[in-house]
């Protein structure tokens, strides 16, 4: 959960210099396409319970994650600003849709007395790894700008989902035998 906070608050805090900097989207049209974001974002948490029913816990999991990897990779490389903003706007619907797989597994795989304690260490790792990832990714995106710094969260954002999927399927067996 730590890792996806990385990915989370490397490019959401800066999403709007991207699009006005480097796109050159009036402040306005910013507006917008936050208000329009965060719409999508409701839909998507509405589909979540769908993805998690039809591909399971684990692979839903890895496949929320995959998705906003896969549009901070392609957002990368463009430089349109009507090929961007879609992009964008497919990254910050699908960007917390694996936060209710992960948190229910967390729940479901912790002791219902220790629930609180765990609920709360996460959001405290969370919150702190999150700090350190806005601060290093500023510093990052000032000194090589958006492009390359874009590809590396959407390649590390795979690495999470790839790692993610991997450590709680071998948990899952190690728990099952």
């Amino acid at each position: 959960m730590a890792l996806w906070a990385v990915v989370l608050a490397s490019f959401t805090p800066f999403a709007n210099v991207y699009l006005s900097r480097d796109l050159h989207i009036p402040l306005a049209r910013i507006g917008i396409i936050f208000a329009a974001a965060q719409a999508l974002q409701v839909c998507a948490g509405l589909l979540t319970p769908f993805v998690f029913r039809v591909f399971g816990p684990i692979r839903g999991i890895v496949i929320t994650q995959l998705a906003p990897a896969f549009a901070l990779g392609l957002l990368a490389v463009s430089t349109s600003p009507s090929l961007a903003v879609p992009l964008y706007l497919g990254f910050a619907a699908a960007q917390w849709m694996s936060s209710p797989g992960l948190y229910n597994l967390l729940m479901s795989r912790t002791p219902e007395h220790e629930r609180s304690s765990a609920a709360a260490l996460t959001m405290f790792c969370n919150a702190l790894v999150s700090s350190f990832a806005t601060a290093i990714a500023g510093s990052l995106f000032a000194r090589f700008g958006y492009p390359p710094v874009l590809f590396g969260i959407a390649a590390f954002a795979t690495t999470v989902a790839i790692l993610c999927g991997f450590l709680l399927s071998t948990h899952r067996t190690t728990v099952q035998a």
